[in-house]
């Protein structure tokens, strides 16, 4: 899976709730690279816990646009759309996602703020199972996730 891989979530909470069919399509080829942490979300979204989120026509206006203008992935630019226009937050670990959709008015969590809601709500049970999906992400996609201390220390809460 690429670095700047980009999902959406609804601003009420941080239930993951749609992704663009471009990161669909850029985890389905993670998988089929041999990443296995992507085994989550493609679970997530043969239960339909996670959709798939069509673009309407405001949406893929606010695409061309952000086409012209920046150098992003047609996967971030679909889910700047559908944030933008539904009013909801961008899941990137992309520096330059970020930057772009907060220019836009688009909030960004990055993958320490998933982990960490993942932690709260249960998804991920313990330290063993945390330090397992921290180790796969670090070797296979090679981010460094800083707050460590602090993910782990959520389970002493």
């Amino acid at each position: 899976m690429r670095r700047s891989e980009s999902s959406i979530c609804s601003k009420n909470s941080l239930k993951l709730s749609s992704i663009p069919p471009r990161v669909y399509e850029e985890v389905l080829r993670a998988k089929e690279k041999g990443y296995d942490f992507v085994d989550y979300a493609i679970q997530l979204i043969d239960n339909e816990i996670i959709k798939i989120a069509t673009l309407n026509e405001i949406e893929i206006g606010i695409v061309k646009e952000l086409s012209k203008k920046r150098r992003l992935g047609f996967g971030e630019m679909e889910a700047m759309a559908l944030a933008k226009n539904r009013g909801w937050i961008i899941l990137s670990n992309d520096k330059v996602v970020e930057k772009v959709a907060k220019e836009i008015g688009i909030d960004v969590f990055n993958i320490e703020d998933l982990l960490s809601a993942m932690v709260d709500l249960g998804i991920i049970k313990n330290r063993i199972e945390l330090k397992d999906i921290i180790e796969e992400i670090e070797t296979k996609d090679r981010i460094v996730i800083r707050n460590k201390r602090y993910l782990f220390n959520k389970f002493e809460e």
